[in-house]
């Protein structure tokens, strides 16, 4: 049977909302619908309100690429520094949590340190993790010496 058509979250440019993670989003939702390029930036405009409505109104006539849009769109919204600012504050904090499984904390670090830089090398991730996993797990871990996140997580999964 069809696939049914989802819809994208709507993003308004007033809040807190992070514009990387909205655009992901949106076009995730787009593959799943089958937008092509052009239908992801025909169809935008009913997911935008507010001021990121007001300012695709404003700019749509210079507009004429789904690339341009994503790049105008996330120069105007989205605040690299401060998303930075925010993951690196969130990452030097995070700890495993008591009752956390290992995947939701790996997971979410390894999200922050994406945050901080798409670049990280692989031997930050790594420490990172370690830094605040549960002692049990620590002490395992230095012993095994992990070099990637992938060993990182078979061994915490057979801890």
């Amino acid at each position: 049977g069809m696939l049914r058509h989802r819809d994208p979250p709507v993003f308004s440019g007033i809040d807190v909302q992070d514009v990387e993670d909205w655009l992901s989003s949106y076009e995730r939702v787009s593959t799943h619908n089958n937008w092509v390029d052009v239908l992801k930036l025909n169809n935008v405009i009913f997911y935008l309100t507010q001021v990121a409505k007001l300012w695709y109104a404003n700019h749509e006539a210079n507009i004429t690429t789904w690339a341009t849009f994503k790049a105008h769109f996330a120069d105007v919204f989205g605040h690299p520094a401060v998303r930075k600012l925010r993951a690196e504050h969130c990452l030097h904090g995070r700890a495993q949590q008591s009752g956390e499984t290992f995947t939701s904390y790996i997971e979410d670090v390894l999200d922050l340190c994406h945050r901080v830089s798409s670049l990280m090398p692989e031997s930050d991730k790594v420490r990172h993790i370690l830094k605040c996993i549960h002692e049990g797990a620590f002490q395992m871990l230095l012993v095994k010496e992990p070099r990637t996140v992938a060993d990182v997580i078979t061994l915490c999964q057979s801890y």
